[in-house]
């Protein structure tokens, strides 16, 4: 669980680095772009981490998530890529 909680950090401090160079941008460049995208995808990928990690430390948290007690981080990436698309 350690492990999983260092991960989290890790990708928060990642992601807040390439969104900020992002944000900071003067011009718009191919490179903030795909900074942008990039940004985009680790925010999903942290949310999901965080959802595997809510799940394991309060199991039954994401019942439509999790099939026959079986709890795979592809079905939270897509749950949190999700949530965020319908958000806006």
């Amino acid at each position: 669980m350690a492990g999983v909680a260092a991960a989290l950090v890790f990708l928060v401090f990642i992601t807040a680095v390439i969104f900020r160079g992002v944000v900071t941008s003067h011009t718009v460049t191919r490179q903030t772009i795909y900074g942008a995208i990039a940004g985009h995808v680790l925010l999903g990928m942290t949310w999901a981490l965080a959802y595997g990690l809510l799940e394991k430390l309060a199991p039954g948290s994401f019942p439509s998530v999790v099939k026959d007690g079986l709890v795979t981080e592809p079905n939270f990436l897509f749950a949190s890529l999700r949530a965020g698309r319908d958000r806006g």
